[in-house]
Order: structure tokens, then sequence, then C-alpha cells
């Protein structure tokens, strides 16, 4: 049976292959999963194992399967329902916006797309 240590070393490895997979770096995880990019890199390095919030936040940035990160899964890739996929796409295009962006895509939002 495996032991923490192990657990560990095995999410810090599927992470990394997420990010690699994803092109994505540790900063573009930070900001989409809103978690401190040192925590990131402490993850990445089997130093320590998220908590199980931390765990989902990363998981839905990278959009692969909670259960694969922990080890408990073969497949890598979380199956979204279309309208998760979009909610997610529109979070992603949101962190990267300034405020002014923000609150003009509200401002659209309100005119033309929620009357």
């Amino acid at each position: 049976m495996p032991n923490e240590k192990e657990d560990v070393q095995l999410f810090a490895s599927r992470l990394r292959d997420a990010l690699e997979y994803k092109k994505m770096t540790a900063a573009e995880l930070s900001r989409k999963s809103g978690i401190d990019q040192a925590a990131i890199s402490r993850y990445k390095k089997g130093l320590y194992a998220p908590n199980r919030n931390n765990i989902f936040l990363l998981a839905r940035a990278l959009g692969v399967n909670p259960t694969w990160l922990l080890g408990f899964s073969n497949d890598m890739l979380y199956q979204m329902s279309e309208k998760e996929a979009a909610r997610n796409e529109l979070e992603n295009l949101i962190v990267d916006m300034d405020l002014d962006q923000i609150k003009k895509t509200i401002a659209f939002l309100r005119e033309y797309i929620l009357k």
C-alpha cells in the first residue's frame, strides 16, 4: 500500500504532467486557480500536498479529473458538460482582464445579452 510520501510524489508528477499537457505555466495556473504561485511550486516539487479545496481548484483550472491528480484514476481529462466548459472558458477569459475590461464586459452583457 502506498505511503503518504509516495502519494505526494504521485500528485506532484501528475501536476507537472497536466501543466505540460495544457502548456500552462505555474504563474498561469496561479491566476486561474487563485492559489499562490509559491504553493504551486511546492506542490510541483512534491514538498507537500494541497488541501482538498486546492485540489479541486487546481483540477478545475487545468481541466483535469481531480481523482486522476490524486492517483485514483487513469482518466486525466475531466468530462465537463457543455455548460461547465463554457463557464470555465468565460472564467479563464475574465481572469486575464483588467478592471476596465471586466466592467465593459458586464455592461455589454447587461445591455445586449441579459435583456
